[in-house]
């Protein structure tokens, strides 16, 4: 079953307040060029919820994290996550829902769509490389806008 407006409009929330969007560069010694992967994520205590979240957009895996800043805490951590091609589908389709991570997620879309059919993980010439580095700096930008306070 589709995902209603209501549901994304939630999903879409609950990644504003709990998730995390970008995109994650490796440099590896093996390669020529980086490895670019676009990240869609959304931690709760609440593990229901993410496979509702699951349930709705067809899409991502949930596994257990440990909760690196309370070693003391008592709930246990969960992430949804879902990765590139999946992420940028899921990006689309929460986009109209978005207000704190909005323009980040433009980036993603728009790095999701210049990445196109060229697989995120093979090497690329130099200009596509330095486009990606591109898209890549500009999440970057975006994470310090995400910070600013919200004016009503």
């Amino acid at each position: 079953m589709a995902p209603t407006d209501t549901d994304l409009a939630y999903i879409a929330g609950m990644l504003d307040g709990e998730g995390y969007i970008g995109i994650n560069k490796k440099v590896m010694t093996s390669r020529k060029s980086p490895r670019y992967d676009t990240k869609v994520c959304i931690t709760n205590t609440h593990k229901r919820a993410l496979d509702w979240i699951q349930s709705k957009l067809g899409a991502g895996v949930i596994y257990e994290t440990k909760q690196k800043n309370n070693p003391l805490a008592k709930n246990r951590c969960f992430v949804w996550s879902c990765s590139n091609k999946e992420a940028i589908r899921v990006l689309k389709l929460l986009h109209p829902y978005l207000h704190i991570k909005k323009l980040k997620a433009e980036t993603l879309i728009s790095f999701g769509e210049f990445a196109g059919r060229s697989a995120f993980y093979k090497p690329v010439p130099d200009e596509v490389n330095e486009k990606r580095e591109s898209y890549y700096q500009q999440a970057l930008v975006d994470s310090l806008y995400e910070r600013q306070p919200i004016t009503i």
